[in-house]
């Protein structure tokens, strides 16, 4: 029995299950800012983050969650969303001095 082929499947496997629960909670993460239930309004806000960003910011996790799940395009949904959380950072440093 080969067991490098038996492990190479086994974190196959694991890469898949790890990636489809990751996919699974950002694509909650986004359709729950679009609805704006309660705790994800007051969360945003205690963040520092203005109520009109949540659907923008949604939207955002949800494009880059859908790009992630094309193989060939996994690489700039991951950069996207990288880039998009580290604008919000700056924004609300701004919208902090501003204020």
């Amino acid at each position: 029995m080969d067991t490098t082929n038996t492990s190479s499947k086994k974190m196959k496997i694991t890469g898949w299950v790890f990636s489809s629960l990751a996919i699974l909670l950002l694509l909650a993460d986004g359709f729950g800012k679009l609805i704006k239930p309660e705790p994800v309004v007051k969360a945003t806000l205690e963040l520092g983050y203005p109520e009109n960003t949540i659907a923008t910011i949604g939207i955002l996790v949800i494009i880059c969650t859908i790009i992630y799940t094309i193989p060939r395009l996994a690489f700039i949904g991951e950069t996207i969303y990288v880039l998009s959380e580290k604008k919000l950072k700056l924004l609300r440093a701004y919208l902090t001095l501003t204020v």
